[in-house]
């Protein structure tokens, strides 16, 4: 096979730093170097990459920094190439273009995976018009500590669509 093509074929991009795009970074680095390295003779699996692309100073930007600072090394350690204040500019025909500061590089990859700049779902919109709901940005619906709506208190909202600012600066699972 065309080396460069292999190399394609061996390259995973991820894009966004976030908490899905690490789990997903570390998911793969898993895989590649652990599970899949005895079971196949013709691929040699150290010559995987996998790059987590994330265009913030840091890796996991809502978290406290060292938290940030030991995910990133958890994910070196387990081979992920970890680019911060990186962005990608375009995606076209298994080439993913990258910017960094005034460098633009251009990666062949077979495999990338978004996991950045992910919005709320339409049905924000629709909830919102209906309700009088406020939205965050993104498109999520503003809820209150319970996850009702605000003056709605028989509809709840949970999930991705949710907007839950009632924790202060402390994360916590709903």
């Amino acid at each position: 096979m065309d080396p460069e093509k292999r190399q394609a074929l061996l390259t995973f991009v991820v894009v966004g730093g976030g908490p899905t795009g690490v789990e997903l970074a570390g998911a793969l680095a898993e895989i590649a170097y652990r599970i899949l390295k005895e079971e196949f003779r013709s691929i040699d699996t150290s010559e995987t990459q996998i790059l987590l692309l994330e265009g913030m100073d840091r890796i996991l930007p809502p978290f406290p920094p060292e938290l940030s600072a030991e995910a990133q090394k958890g994910l070196e350690h387990l081979g992920v190439t970890v680019r911060t204040k990186t962005l990608v500019t375009n995606i076209d025909n298994q080439v993913v273009t990258l910017k960094s500061g005034e460098e633009i590089q251009q990666i062949p990859a077979q495999t990338i995976l978004w996991a950045a700049g992910v919005k709320a779902s339409k049905m924000g919109e629709a909830i919102a018009r209906t309700t009088g709901t406020q939205l965050d940005r993104v498109g999520r619906v503003m809820v209150e500590p319970n996850l009702t709506l605000p003056n709605h208190p028989n509809i709840f909202v949970i999930g991705d669509l949710a907007n839950f600012s009632h924790q202060g600066d402390q994360l916590h699972q709903i």
